[in-house]
């Protein structure tokens, strides 16, 4: 099984990009250059070791579409997808509080197969939440995430496929 997302290296890197640095050569080969956002154990590590974590982590952010990656000449540099920006902008807010009575968040939705990408990103973005798949279309959580996700959901324009209930399940 693969490694937890959301690690601290990732976090940095995320960070990193959001800030504006799009140029990773110093942060591949110079790993305390991502000390300032939020990394703080590179200097006990062995330089070599934290490169590869960082080209590891760089790629799991990019095979979950948080990432982008561009070459300018023989330089790497990378921006923010739309997701990732959610994922940080949703990473630095609270969890909403939790429903009473047992009542739950039902996220429901019936996404065409030509918007396959909007489908697989609602999917992961529920996930993040930490929602639960009642069945593959039919996600739940016990928090009041409303409010965020009518926003997000009017953000990826997939509104007419996507229903949110709160309520009880029997």
């Amino acid at each position: 099984m693969g490694r937890k997302f959301g690690s601290q290296i990732g976090d940095a890197i995320l960070n990193a990009v959001a800030d504006g640095i799009e140029i990773f050569q110093y942060g591949c080969y110079k790993p305390g250059a991502l000390m300032r956002y939020g990394l703080d154990n590179l200097k006990t590590l062995e330089a070599e070791r934290e490169r590869r974590r960082i080209s590891a982590s760089i790629r799991r952010l990019k095979k979950r579409q948080l990432l982008k990656e561009t070459k300018k000449r023989q330089e790497r540099a990378f921006r923010l997808t739309l997701l990732g920006e959610h994922y940080l902008k949703n990473k630095n807010q609270s969890p909403p509080p939790i429903l009473p009575d047992g009542q739950k968040t039902i996220v429901s939705f019936d996404i065409p197969e030509q918007h396959r990408r909007a489908r697989d990103a609602l999917r992961k973005y529920l996930r993040d939440l930490g929602f639960q798949r009642l069945h593959w279309s039919v996600w739940c959580s016990d928090r009041d995430w409303l409010e965020r996700l009518t926003d997000q959901i009017k953000n990826s324009k997939t509104d007419n496929w996507v229903s949110i209930i709160q309520g009880r399940i029997k």
